[in-house]
């Protein structure tokens, strides 16, 4: 049997590592760095195997088109797939009010089927979004260097900027950019804030099931370890209330589960926008809609102002560690290893961008700048796969992962307590006071005495 919840953790976790090599790649390539050759070398395959590209996509073999023609497709195939999936909507909504008798349970039945449906949109745009915002922002990158003056459009040398039917396409990439640049994060906060009560009562529902279920395991070990003397009655007594705390804990997760139930039939837009909210704490919401405009930020609106590469760069490097900032100092996730994992990957942005602007006027086969961005970047696209390896073997191994869990646990708790030993040690030597010495020698000899044991 799969555990969803499994499936859902380490699905995101994929998702944030995947999200990172895409900035990364597109950055890389867009901004123009100078980066060691070291790094280069080892990552130049890497930007064709995670980076969405429109030049990969072989829209030539269907027919020959040029830019224009694919800035056309690009930019109207999401609106056709929209429009199809709200004249399903519709279509369904029909036929089920014509098929359902009972007002409550057509009602009950459209505001899943409408949830369905915005859950289908807003997967479908964030995925093609990349691609889409790329082309929108092609539009406008020319190359000037030739020797004849001419501006030419780097995507498609055919194309010239001052040419008229050209002009007319750079006025719709300009509709199409309001549309699709702002509107899709305009539209998604609308969403989120419109139904933002709904949202942070759920995800605090959500919030208190991980610690039930914490403190379900933790009853559970120590029923374990206990003493199976039926004999005697202080034992029989703990662990009856041992099994009494059990039950009630589980009743607790069971009213939580169907307390999230009542509010998904309560609110639709619940399943519908849970691809923007789930992996955020209720007073977050709106973070994922912050993320994206920073990732549109750096991979769309910068790299198409034309301004220097140095102070794209700069202004890349700024943008990055403001969100960076974010993340550390509001911890935005509901899991700490997805907060761990987002400060990581953007450390590891903030590290490129400033070699890249370092190497900018320098020798760029500095070798030791290489071998430092390979470490980190590694160790930011490694680190998620050993997260969902780990989360893996607690659910197949779990009595060997809690075994390993406890160690550390104990572990965390002996050097936690030798360090306030050690630091009221300080302080007494500090006071020059024997009385205090004395006693807090004898405290730090039966913490070891405790340890030991």
């Amino acid at each position: 049997m799969i555990d969803l919840t499994l499936v859902a953790t380490s699905s995101y976790t994929v998702h944030l590592k995947v999200k990172f090599a895409q900035t990364l790649t597109k950055m890389m390539s867009l901004y123009g760095l100078a980066l060691p050759v070291v790094f280069v070398n080892k990552f130049e395959n890497f930007n064709a195997l995670v980076s969405l590209d429109i030049n990969i996509l072989p829209l030539d073999c269907v027919a020959q088109t040029s830019f224009h023609g694919v800035l056309l497709i690009m930019t109207l195939s999401p609106l056709v797939f929209i429009s199809w999936i709200v004249g399903v909507y519709f279509f369904q909504r029909q036929r089920i009010l014509f098929a359902t008798t009972d007002d409550a349970d057509a009602k009950i039945v459209l505001n899943r089927l409408r949830g369905k449906c915005v859950y289908i949109i807003i997967i479908f745009m964030y995925t093609v979004f990349p691609l889409v915002s790329t082309t929108i922002f092609q539009t406008f990158s020319y190359d000037g260097s030739l020797q004849n003056g001419d501006e030419y459009l780097i995507v498609d040398y055919s194309i010239e900027k001052d040419d008229p039917t050209h002009q007319g396409y750079v006025q719709y990439a300009i509709f199409m950019c309001l549309v699709y640049c702002a509107g899709v994060p305009v539209a998604s906060w609308a969403l989120l804030a419109a139904n933002k009560h709904h949202i942070q009562r759920f995800q605090a529902r959500e919030a208190i099931i991980p610690k039930l279920e914490a403190q379900m395991k933790l009853v559970e070990r120590s029923s374990l370890v206990m003493d199976p003397d039926q004999t005697d009655p202080e034992k029989v007594l703990q662990a009856e209330l041992a099994l009494q705390h059990l039950n009630e804990l589980s009743n607790e997760v069971e009213v939580a589960l169907k307390a999230q139930e009542a509010m998904k039939k309560e609110c639709a837009m619940l399943i519908g926008l849970s691809p923007l909210y789930r992996d955020y704490t209720g007073d977050y919401w709106w973070f994922e809609v912050l993320q994206f405009c920073v990732t549109l930020f750096l991979v769309g609106v910068l790299p198409s102002l034309g301004a220097q590469t140095t102070m794209t760069v700069f202004l890349a490097l700024v943008a990055s560690f403001a969100l960076y900032s974010a993340f550390a100092n509001l911890h935005p996730y509901m899991n700490f290893s997805d907060d761990l994992l987002a400060q990581t990957s953007h450390m590891s942005l903030i590290l490129v961008l400033s070699v890249g602007l370092v190497t900018l006027s320098r020798d760029q086969h500095d070798n030791a700048l290489g071998f430092l961005l390979v470490a980190f970047v590694l160790l930011s696209l490694l680190l998620p796969c050993a997260l969902v390896v780990a989360q893996f073997a607690i659910v197949v191994l779990p009595e060997h992962t809690e075994h390993v869990r406890l160690k550390l646990a104990k572990l965390k708790l002996i050097v936690h307590q030798v360090a306030e030993r050690g630091f009221a040690n300080c302080q007494s030597q500090e006071s020059n006071a024997p009385g205090i010495e004395l006693q807090t020698k004898g405290r730090t000899e039966d913490a070891i005495e405790t340890f030991t044991i």
